[in-house]
């Protein structure tokens, strides 16, 4: 990526973080555990929950299984110029502490390929 395309890229970033941003509380753990090495901290992020359609194993809404699947993608999107905290793992938590009832998820997976930002993948905490 050219540094003039790259120039532009964090222009969007910027504009959009400014829009859809919220405020996250990141949680890092060690088997289960508090981090002792990481402390928690608080950033701005754009986080994404997909509408919930729990399904069955076979994609039907029968209601007579007990093992569901959550098909949709939660993300959080973290802008990588903004954010000096610790790498975030598989195994930590966020919490949403500006949104009703707070809510937690799981990091799934975390992805520090793309050139803009941390891309985490969530699950229900």
């Amino acid at each position: 990526m050219t540094p003039e395309t790259k120039k532009h890229f964090e222009k969007v970033v910027k504009t959009a973080d400014e829009r859809w941003a919220e405020t996250i509380e990141l949680k890092f753990l060690q088997d289960g555990r508090q981090d002792q090495s990481r402390g928690n901290t608080t950033i701005q992020a754009i986080l994404r929950v997909g509408n919930v359609r729990n399904t069955n194993l076979s994609g039907g809404d029968a209601l007579k299984w007990r093992g569901r699947v959550n098909s949709t993608k939660t993300q959080l999107h973290i802008a990588k110029s903004l954010y000096t905290g610790p790498e975030i793992k598989k195994g930590d938590t966020i919490r949403a502490i500006t949104r009703d009832g707070k809510p937690w998820f799981d990091v799934l997976h975390a992805s520090y390929r793309d050139e803009m930002r941390i891309v985490l993948e969530l699950g229900e905490a």
